[in-house]
């Protein structure tokens, strides 16, 4: 009955850090999209779609098919760092790009 017990109470265990995991993942890559949403140039729309469906695929990708739970967070905190470097690097290339144009003209 003990052995029972402690396998019921590691599984629920295991289950309570996947959730704090999905929502970790969630948190990140919303505050991510929300940093995307200040942008509001026509390059910035296509940039934004991309991206945004990027991060559904790979949030999908990553809470299905990453079943070690260390690894599952390992791969979210590596997908936010890139994804908030690429964000970083769209807002300087759009702020550039807008600058040129409006010495240009």
């Amino acid at each position: 009955m003990v052995m029972y017990l402690n396998l019921l109470m590691s599984y629920i265990y295991q289950r309570l850090i996947m959730s704090h995991k999905i929502f970790f993942c969630v948190v990140m890559f919303s505050q991510l999209y929300l940093r995307l949403s200040n942008f509001k140039s026509f390059i910035a729309n296509y940039c934004k779609l991309y991206i945004s469906l990027s991060i559904s695929f790979n949030l999908y990708v990553g809470l299905v098919s990453c079943t070690n739970l260390d690894h599952n967070l390992y791969c979210c905190t590596n997908l936010c760092i890139s994804l908030m470097y690429i964000t970083n690097s769209y807002s300087s290339l759009i702020y550039f790009t807008n600058l040129y144009s409006s010495l240009i003209y």
